[in-house]
């Protein structure tokens, strides 16, 4: 049995939106053009096994940085601070439930937080750090005022197409056999490990399209545009939003306004398994903003509220039929429709933008574990948290490096850009 998992079916697929208008196949997936094209897995080509931050960063860099120790199995409870200026932090092992015996590490230069998108502001507004109002809801001390921390909150929105089911598919084995069929998984298995060759050496959805709004809709995407661009900012924020993250969503919508209208800038994000169910779509750039708070009544040790507030801006619904009628339209009006293929969901009898949106909300997930945004990299005045050097406003010594500074989503997914943000800030702390 050929051990090629789905190239046969996935080039085919491909191939399908060449025939939609406005669709382009750029010869570089990383030249940040918008088309259909194959990307990168992220594989260590020695021995064929994922590669991400331990194993391509930090394996082994103990034994070459003598000045660097890494504490694993804790809890940072806060940052330190003395007239101002953080000093450290404090922390306790991850099965503590209270903070007796709490121990400390101090800093002689600089606190760096970089705990990610959803425990990032926890910590910062466990330490002090972050909305007064929220602060002293939970009986913590203000150390700064800093409404942003929390906000700004993003994620790229899953499965908010259409899934189609293929009844008369010719080609396998698919990308179903690897979950379907033992004898064909056993096979791979075998392949895999006596040569690493095989399907278990291709990857799942590497590969798709990122598309504008123009193809997706190209009727009506300046009216979704210019209705986006009318809305008040404060609108679809949280009922009390600061003023300042007003001020910074305003900003923001100028710019995805914009982007929607650019020929050069993706919305649209279908991967392709090579299965004969497909329908993965991915939403670049939500429109709705959430919050990531600490509970207020256990701030150190419960987990923090996480609210997504996905749909809340009706934009969002409105791109949302687009990408689900640009999705029929992809497999009913291209050759595709030879494999005849049958609608799952929402399914064909769901046409109107209210009943579109209504199946959205009982089957969209509004996360493809993409988070950022929640301590923005933007003036203070528009909601910031930290500015261009990463440094928290209103306090001396300390810094945040991960995809909470991101201010918004990129067109495409946010590994690369996260790896390239962390390379390019290791040099500023390069001595």
């Amino acid at each position: 049995m050929a051990l090629l998992l789905g190239l046969t079916e996935i080039e085919t697929l491909m191939a399908a939106f060449g025939e939609i208008p406005g669709v382009t196949f750029p010869p570089d997936s990383g030249a940040g053009l918008p088309g259909a094209f194959w990307y990168p897995t992220s594989s260590d080509p020695g021995p064929v096994l994922r590669s991400f931050a331990r194993t391509g960063h930090w394996d082994g860099i103990e034994a070459v940085r003598q000045n660097y120790h890494t504490l694993t199995g804790h809890r940072v409870l806060k940052v330190l601070f003395k007239q101002g200026k953080a000093i450290g932090v404090s922390y306790v092992p991850a099965s503590a439930t209270s903070q007796a015996g709490a121990l400390t590490v101090k800093a002689k230069k600089e606190v760096i937080v970089s705990a990610g998108t959803i425990h990032t502001p926890q910590i910062l507004q466990a330490s002090g750090v972050g909305p007064k109002s929220l602060l002293r809801e939970a009986d913590i001390d203000v150390v700064v005022d800093l409404p942003g921390v929390g906000s700004n909150f993003q994620d790229h929105p899953f499965q908010v197409g259409a899934f189609f089911n293929f009844t008369n598919f010719p080609f396998h084995p698919d990308v179903n056999d690897m979950f379907e069929n033992a004898t064909y998984i056993a096979e791979a298995q075998a392949e895999f490990a006596a040569n690493r060759t095989g399907a278990l050496t291709i990857a799942s959805g590497n590969c798709g399209s990122f598309l504008p709004m123009g193809v997706i809709a190209p009727d009506v995407f300046k009216d979704i545009a210019r209705r986006y661009e009318a809305q008040d900012p404060a609108a679809y924020l949280p009922v009390g939003t600061d003023k300042t993250i007003v001020a910074g969503y305003q900003a923001q919508k100028k710019a995805l306004a914009a982007a929607m209208r650019s020929e050069g800038s993706a919305f649209y994000n279908f991967f392709l398994r090579g299965g004969y169910n497909e329908g993965a779509v991915v939403y670049l750039h939500p429109l709705s903003r959430g919050t990531v708070h600490i509970n207020k009544a256990d701030p150190f040790f419960s987990q923090p509220l996480v609210d997504y507030r996905a749909l809340s801006n009706p934009t969002d619904g409105e791109v949302l039929v687009e990408f689900t009628r640009f999705t029929r339209r992809y497999f009913q009006q291209t050759s595709l429709k030879k494999f005849n293929p049958v609608e799952l969901t929402p399914g064909a009898h769901i046409t109107s933008p209210a009943d579109i949106i209504a199946d959205l909300r009982t089957r969209m997930i509004p996360s493809t574990f993409h988070p950022i945004g929640t301590s923005a990299m933007l003036p203070r005045e528009l909601g910031g948290v930290v500015d261009e050097k990463l440094q928290v406003y209103g306090v001396n010594g300390l810094s945040v490096v991960d995809a909470s500074v991101f201010p918004d989503l990129p067109g495409a997914y946010t590994q690369q850009t996260t790896y390239a943000f962390a390379e390019k800030v290791s040099h500023l702390y390069e001595t």
